[in-house]
């Protein structure tokens, strides 16, 4: 089955309703600012414009999101997902699809890539070949505190890296054929056209 991965070529901070933490660019990394009291959760920091040059006669199969994170020093804040989800148009969730977020706190130690989805996952998304090719498609993630004091975590993620990886397979219904074509009067016979 082919495969296309692609790194964000875009990343900004998305408002979510009611969130505490906004995303600040340091440079190599984002910044939530912090979650403040227990699950109190960030903005959305959307990673968008992959690059994507699907072709229109394959299906989208599975979908995997990879993204570089961090948390900050203190090992008594923990900050973990609140919400990963899909977006084509780098403001909103793709409607009916599935969020991904995890209750796994990040690392308090060193940048550590968390995987959502797989080869064989499509987030519910029903998502195109020219949804996936645009620009505004993408992800979005929103980080929440689990445990901490009353300041809260800060969690990082490193910019440049984060990860689309696309599973796709071939739709044998839209690859023209030697039948199809000699029906539909395209291939010649015997070295002429047929209309």
């Amino acid at each position: 089955m082919p495969t296309y991965t692609n790194t964000a070529g875009s990343v900004k901070n998305v408002a979510r309703a009611s969130s505490v933490g906004v995303w600040s660019n340091a440079g190599a990394v984002w910044n939530g600012a912090s979650q403040g009291a227990y699950y109190q959760f960030t903005d959305y920091l959307c990673f968008y414009n992959f690059g994507f040059s699907i072709p229109s006669t394959e299906s989208i199969v599975g979908i995997q999101v990879q993204y570089p994170i961090y948390n900050s020093p203190d090992t008594n804040e923990k900050a973990c997902d609140s919400s990963v989800v899909l977006t084509a148009d780098a403001l909103t969730q793709i409607v009916g699809s599935v969020d991904h977020a995890t209750a796994t706190p990040y690392s308090n130690i060193s940048l550590t890539t968390q995987y959502h989805g797989t080869s064989a996952d499509t987030w519910s998304a029903s998502l195109t070949y020219a949804q996936a090719n645009s620009s505004n498609f993408g992800f979005m993630l929103s980080c929440k505190e689990t445990t901490g004091g009353v300041s809260g975590p800060t969690s990082q993620v490193a910019s440049a890296t984060p990860t689309i990886v696309i599973t796709t397979v071939v739709n044998p219904t839209l690859v023209p054929n030697a039948s199809t074509m000699y029906q539909a009067g395209i291939m010649p016979v015997n070295g002429s056209r047929i209309f």
